[in-house]
């Protein structure tokens, strides 16, 4: 009770303290019925998971034209409106708590699929060191932990590293995010274990962070690769 006081459960779009009726979803009424926190629901791409326009296409234009090195990518909330914002409070103030609703949500709404699929790790897209030193925490991690224990799927933030100093993808383009984090990862335990890895990130937009992760889980011994994001952008 204490805690609650000291630390009240906050809504992961506008940050408003929550209601006791509220906290279970983790958004006030007022961003559910304003639409400013939407649930990625479909139609989505079938390969990476953004939302689609149409509901008569199964896969986005990039998806169409371009394979990925992941078999498939699911995502929790659409990276718009207010949660776009809590994504950012997420990322760069410390609203670390946020993850349990992040968590709660995505195991409603992947559950089924987290069975078919039946991952042996959850692993998170590191950051560089000198980066999460200065931030205090990966964001992404904090994610994988919540999934893991929502879950009971192991979580692994040691066996992938990231060894190069990437710039911010979201100042790059396409073609410029492949390149940018082109080797950017490695295995810090050669002795791979995992045979199915669920790669966990913040947002999912061009998908090619979670390729070149996946492709050096891959090239490690790893058998399948998955992802799970927090947002999704739109096709």
């Amino acid at each position: 009770m204490i805690l609650d006081f000291l630390f009240p459960q906050r809504c992961i779009g506008c940050d408003e303290v929550l209601e006791p009726w509220e906290k279970e979803n983790g958004v006030c009424t007022s961003c559910i019925k304003s639409g400013a926190v939407k649930i990625a629901k479909e139609p989505l791409c079938k390969k990476c998971g953004v939302k689609l326009n149409d509901e008569t296409m199964e896969y986005c234009e990039r998806c169409s034209q371009h394979s990925h090195i992941f078999i498939q990518a699911k995502p929790v909330f659409l990276y718009s409106g207010e949660a776009k914002n809590g994504m950012y409070r997420f990322k760069y103030s410390n609203r670390r708590a946020y993850a349990r609703t992040y968590a709660k949500t995505a195991v409603k709404l992947h559950s089924r699929w987290l069975k078919q699929i039946k991952p042996d790790v959850i692993i998170p897209v590191p950051m560089y060191k000198k980066k999460e030193k200065e931030r205090g925490y990966n964001q992404a991690a904090v994610f994988g932990r919540e999934l893991s224990k929502a879950t009971g799927i192991l979580f692994d933030d040691k066996m992938l590293i990231r060894v190069k100093n990437t710039t911010p993808l979201k100042t790059l383009g396409a073609e410029e995010r492949q390149k940018n984090v082109k080797n950017a990862f490695q295995i810090a335990d050669k002795g791979v274990k995992y045979k199915v890895v669920l790669i966990v990130d913040d947002i999912f937009t061009t998908g090619a962070t979670a390729d070149e992760s996946a492709r050096t889980l891959l090239e490690a011994g790893v058998e399948s690769v998955y992802v799970m994001t927090v947002c999704v952008g739109e096709a």
